[in-house]
Formats: C-alpha cells, sequence, structure tokens
C-alpha cells in the first residue's frame, strides 16, 4: 500500500482528539457518527495490513510547519475537508501519538519532503492511497480558508500497475536520511520538544496575567 499526502495523516490523530475537532468543526451528531466510523474502520485496516505488510507514505514537511506555526490543520471526516484550528496541547498529543504509532509499526515507512523540491512541487496539493489489485484513490487540495477538494478513484489494472511503478520511482528520488524511520522520528521529536517548551511559556504568561 502506498500513500502520498500533502497533510499529516488522521490516522495519528488520537480517538478522543479526532472526535473533539469533528465537534469543533460544526458537525451535526450524524455526521460525526459517520467519521468517527470510517476513522475506525480506516486505522483498523491499516494496522492490521501493517503486521504483514510494508506501507510507503510520502509526507510534506511544510504541512507539519503549518501546525506548528499556525496552528491550523485540515481535518479529513466523512464528509471532506475542513480547516480547523488546534491548541497547542492538542498538537503536542497529535505528534506523540504519531511517534507512538511509528516506534509500534516498523512496516509504516515515512518518507518526509519539501514542496519546493522542483520533482515534488506541482505534486504538492494531491493526497492519493494506492491499494494493490484494488484501487487509487485521489483527493485534491486547495488550500484556502475553506479547505475546497476534488475526490475520484481509479480501478483499471493496467493504470494500478504504471502507477505503483511511478510511485517506487518517486521514492527512489527521496533523500535517503528523509525516509530513515529513525531520522523522523528524531524530527517530530525535535518539533515535540519546540511545541512543550512554547506550552510551557504561554501557560507560565498565562499564570502571570492572572496574578495582577
Amino acid at each position: 500500500q502506498f500513500h502520498y499526502n500533502c497533510n499529516f495523516s488522521m490516522i495519528f490523530l488520537p480517538e478522543k482528539l479526532y472526535e473533539k475537532l469533528l465537534v469543533r468543526a460544526k458537525k451535526n451528531p450524524e455526521e460525526i457518527k459517520l467519521s468517527m466510523e470510517y476513522y475506525k474502520r480506516q486505522l483498523k485496516a491499516i494496522t492490521k495490513n501493517l503486521e504483514v505488510h510494508i506501507i510507503k507514505e510520502i509526507f510534506f514537511a511544510e504541512s507539519m510547519e503549518n501546525l506548528l506555526n499556525h496552528q491550523y490543520l485540515y481535518l479529513y471526516s466523512y464528509q471532506g475537508i475542513e480547516k480547523v484550528k488546534l491548541e497547542i496541547p492538542e498538537i503536542i498529543a497529535f505528534i506523540e501519538n504519531a511517534i507512538s504509532f511509528f516506534k509500534k509499526y516498523k512496516n509504516f515507512q515515512l518518507a518526509v519532503i519539501y514542496a519546493d523540491n522542483t520533482q515534488f512541487k506541482k505534486y504538492c496539493e494531491c493526497n492519493f492511497i494506492l491499494k494493490e489489485r484494488q484501487g487509487i484513490y485521489f483527493n485534491i487540495l486547495k488550500p484556502t480558508a475553506h479547505a475546497s477538494e476534488i475526490r475520484f478513484s481509479i480501478n483499471e489494472p493496467i493504470f494500478l500497475r504504471v502507477f505503483k511503478d511511478y510511485f517506487l520511482d518517486l521514492w527512489t528520488q527521496i533523500c535517503p536520511i528523509n525516509k530513515d524511520s529513525e531520522e523522523t522520528i528524531s524530527w517530530l521529536e525535535g518539533k515535540l520538544e519546540i511545541l512543550k517548551m512554547k506550552n510551557n511559556c504561554h501557560s507560565e504568561r498565562s499564570e502571570e496575567s492572572l496574578s495582577f
């Protein structure tokens, strides 16, 4: 299975945080129910698949920078995509959960790239999941104040074989250090430390303001 993401995958969101963000995005109870069921199915399918197969994911580092610097996330739900604001403790929980996921599932291989990389720049708004012998599922995101998207899928066998070869060719073009699991975990842990310091400073400022 192969993933190409311009955003950090929703499967790294803790379940309770995902539900909390759906409420923040003003989803109604039925929409939340459908989204939670979809989230659980996706997580269960991926973790089961990782027991015997390797999943490769290419991920744009800019979405992490947006999360850290602007505290927003493009939230995937059953109905589509919403742009939501996160609090610093929520981002910390998100990244901690992702680190735990990578440490637990060694078959999940993540390559971190930057959108200014010439061979990837033109794909920075594209997400896709390629499931061999099943289909390829595209999601093209246009980042705006209100996220817009185009969704479609293809299950033609010849196209799937060609696209698999194309993905693997992209994978080989990525610098080895950018797809090394230990390096990825260290990169995320570095971001986590920055966030924790930022959160501590914010807490201290809040306490000082309350003392006046």
